[in-house]
This record gives C-alpha cells, structure tokens and sequence, in this order.
C-alpha cells in the first residue's frame, strides 16, 4: 500500500532566442505529518543556495550556451541559470526500518510532442547525505554519497535503509552532457538545442514513501 510522501512539478520555459519571457507557475505539495522537505535552488556559476517557501521548481527562461570542443568544433545548447537540490527527511528520528523510497515523473506540456519532452532533457542525482563528524554538524558542512543519476522520466526505487543514518538529497537539473560531469549524465539524455520548438515545458515528480 503506497501513501503519498512528496509530490513536486517541474516548470521549464524553452525559447530559441538567449533570453525568454519566465513563466508564472506553482503547484501545491503534498508532505506527510512526519515527513520534511526543504527545496533550494542553486546558482550554477556562483554556487550559492538560496532556501525557498514555493514546492514549484521554476527554470524560467533559458540562455543559449556556446562553445568550442578541444578538437575545434563549436556546441550550443540551452541552459538555466540555476539547478535545484531537494532534501527529503523524517521530521522526527529516523525513517522506517523497513521498506522504499520511489519516484516517479509524470509528462506535462510538451512542444517538442510526438517528439521528446523534459522527460528526455532533465536528470536527478540522488545521494545520501550526511554529516561526517560532530564538528562537521555544528558547522552543518554535509557529505554526499552519490547514489546514483537517471533521468527524471525514468525515476528510481530506492530501499530506505540505503540513507540510514543520513537523508536523501535529490539533485534536480537540466541536461548539460558536460564530458567531466561526475556522474556523468545517462545513456539517452538530450539538451535542449535549436532543434527544440519553443514553448514551456513541465512535468510532475512524485515521490513516495511506500
């Protein structure tokens, strides 16, 4: 029997041009009595996390990225400024002993449709992550024991017992298919590229406690 542990949607607005016009979005979350999450978003240049109230992940508009790869040839690709980390814990003690952790994702709006759609252009990190030493709490410095990485139309299962003593942080963001990305991304991931139609694309991510 499932009950409903996180429910997170993405919104993502693509536009071939540098800038695009963000887009307004919300949705509501769903959080069990003895659940917490906390939701931070993330500059990618200067790495600064800025906590939010909103359970809506918005990349707003993105920014066309180019460059030249060591053998000369150019690349271009559309980014956001900013990537996401979700970390998800018992609000008391520990989780069951027992038992999973799934996700999940859910299509929304897709331009690009019959082709692919964030489904295709986003990925998760999973980690647990922990405080290594006492002194490494009171400075609250974590430490990240990457799980694993998908794309987030593929989710994932995960036993609890695998954050024992830690909780899990989700790394949420857009493709980037950087060659010394650690982990790298998976088999079958896409940017967003001229190819792409402009619009907004979205999707749901539910996470549940089963």
């Amino acid at each position: 029997m499932k009950r409903l542990f996180l429910a997170f949607v993405f919104f993502l607005s693509l536009a071939s041009v540098s800038l695009a016009a963000p887009i307004a979005a919300s949705t509501e979350l769903a959080i069990a009595t003895d659940v917490e999450a906390t939701v931070s978003r993330v500059d990618a240049a200067s790495g600064a996390w800025t906590k939010q109230a909103s359970r809506a992940l918005e990349f707003g508009g993105l920014k066309l990225k180019t460059g030249k790869k060591p053998d000369g040839t150019e690349w271009s690709l559309f980014l956001p400024d900013y990537y996401y980390v979700i970390d998800i814990g018992p609000k008391k003690g520990t989780f069951p002993a027992h038992g999973s952790i799934q996700i999940n994702y859910n299509e929304g709006a897709n331009p690009n449709a019959p082709g692919h759609g964030l489904g295709y252009k986003a990925t998760v990190t999973y980690c647990k992550t922990y405080f290594a030493s006492r002194n490494d709490w009171k400075n609250k410095k974590t430490t990240d024991a990457i799980l694993g990485k998908v794309l987030i139309k593929d989710g994932f299962s995960l036993p609890i017992s695998a954050v024992e003593d830690g909780w899990l942080r989700l790394y949420v963001g857009i493709v980037t298919n950087d060659p010394n990305a650690n982990p790298a991304d998976p088999s079958g991931a896409e940017v967003f590229s001229g190819a792409d139609k402009a619009g907004n694309y979205s999707g749901g991510l539910v996470i549940t406690l089963i």
